[in-house]
């Protein structure tokens, strides 16, 4: 479900930048208060790690599994 929403959003945004030949980042930044667009700004990033994380241990978990081996030469096959 995450994945069709972030589909979604990604259409949106696409369509949004086409129209107005601006980028959703710049558009927060007009339309919001510095404060507000900083808080979008520290959220994305977190989120942003987040994906990146549970896309590492993923990898790492699914090596381990898959061929029986430690779970920290999993994450270093992974990392490489």
């Amino acid at each position: 479900m995450a994945n069709l929403i972030a589909m979604l959003f990604q259409a949106l945004s696409a369509r949004l930048g086409i129209v107005t030949g601006r980028n959703l980042a710049e558009l927060c930044r007009d339309r919001f208060p510095l404060p507000v667009v900083l808080v979008m700004w520290v959220v994305s990033e977190i989120a942003a790690m987040a994906t990146d994380l549970a896309e590492f241990l993923g990898g790492a978990i699914g090596l381990a599994l898959l061929f029986d081996m430690p779970l920290l030469v999993g994450m270093g096959i992974t990392a490489a």
